[in-house]
């Protein structure tokens, strides 16, 4: 008779399905930049501990290292969007703390092309019209 292989830990810690490349990816698509921090040009980490719950939501956080009061509340949304698989143990409901670093940086802007052309006619008695074209092109660079 075998015997079954125990796990590692004694009490198994949340994780997000995909792990935590999934997890960063999602909180960069819900990462909603503030407009006040664009315009003060701030860019930086805010580090959440978060309390999960035995659900594995995550109920409360906490600022650890703040950067903007804007980005912080946002990295609070973020955070408590996340939703952790958490495996039961013997139906025991614990509290799990996570730290998680909300990286801000500011979006860069793609490069912009506008074109347009003008176009001057000249008309005379009897005579055909006479078509002129005038292109500009502006661009703008990638900052």
């Amino acid at each position: 008779m075998k015997k079954e292989k125990k796990s590692k830990d004694f009490l198994p810690t949340p994780e997000y399905k995909g792990g935590l490349k999934s997890m960063n990816e999602f909180i960069q698509k819900n990462l909603i930049y503030p407009p006040s921090a664009l315009q003060e040009k701030i860019e930086g980490v805010v580090v959440i501990k978060g309390e999960i719950n035995h659900q594995g939501k995550v109920i409360h956080t906490q600022i650890i290292s703040s950067l903007h009061p804007d980005c912080d509340k946002e990295a609070q949304r973020v955070v408590s969007l996340l939703q952790f698989q958490i495996n039961k143990i013997r139906k025991v409901r614990i509290l799990f703390y996570k730290t998680f670093y909300i990286h801000f940086k500011i979006p860069i802007a793609p490069e912009i092309k506008i074109q347009y052309e003008l176009r001057l006619a000249k008309s005379t008695q009897g005579e055909n019209q006479m078509d002129k074209k005038i292109q500009y092109t502006i661009q703008f660079p990638k900052k």
